[in-house]
């Protein structure tokens, strides 16, 4: 709502109010390419400092210190002004940790999102195809955590591919195992260009896995993600 649209666009922005019609000045939100634009605009803002993203309308400012951080956070500031833009009241300084999609950011590394995992944690036991699908789209929200998917759900794979929905005990353990996941405390190490990388690979019959791990100088290795497709 604050980058402006340009005068021979206005007309395709008019809407009708109980006022008569309205063209919009500003770039409002439904607009489809909107995000896209926004996010050049925000880039090209906001280039050049160290340890700042920009993902349209939100910027993540990040620092190894906290004077560090400051010192970023007034460039921003800046340059915020100097391209005549505003923040708003919601903004939060010196956070400790930062949730971005869904994902929780902090010095250790990844962690799931306590909001989005109850809402899996709580999802019924499915009672049809349509139901198992959705589930297993859902939890593919954090399949970068689960260890071994590929081998463990194998049972709700091939429930979703049998001919009629029967629900058995490996169905259960399946069902179980991937919510025991959900809730568990494992945490992803965050990508650094600096540091060795680790590709781990296993065939199965069924399917194939990978992980992507950190190995460090102090040979002790961290995974990144865990990757895993059926065949």
């Amino acid at each position: 709502m604050q980058f402006p649209v340009h005068e021979s666009f206005l007309d395709l922005l008019t809407i009708v109010t109980h006022k008569g019609l309205h063209r919009y000045k500003k770039i409002p939100e439904g607009v489809s390419l909107a995000p896209a634009d926004v996010q050049r605009k925000m880039d090209k803002c906001l280039r050049g400092i160290d340890g700042v993203i920009a993902y349209i309308d939100n910027i993540y400012i990040m620092g190894y210190t906290k004077g560090e951080n400051i010192e970023r956070t007034e460039k921003v500031c800046e340059r915020i002004i100097e391209c005549g833009l505003k923040l708003n009241k919601k903004c939060k300084f010196l956070q400790e940790s930062i949730e971005v999609l869904g994902l929780v950011i902090d010095k250790d590394g990844l962690h799931k999102a306590k909001s989005k995992v109850e809402a899996m944690v709580k999802a019924p036991q499915p009672s049809n195809f349509k139901e198992l699908n959705l589930f297993l789209r859902l939890i593919n929200f954090y399949a970068c955590f689960l260890k071994d998917r590929s081998d463990n759900l194998k049972p709700l794979h091939d429930c979703t591919s049998a001919s009629e929905f029967v629900w058995g005990k490996s169905c259960e353990k399946a069902f179980a195992w991937v919510k025991n996941e959900l809730t568990s405390p494992r945490v992803l190490a965050t990508y650094d260009p600096n540091e060795q990388i680790v590709l781990t690979c296993d065939a199965l019959p069924y399917g194939l896995s990978a992980i992507l791990s950190h190995k460090y100088k102090d040979n002790t290795e961290k995974p990144i993600a865990y990757a895993s497709r059926k065949i």
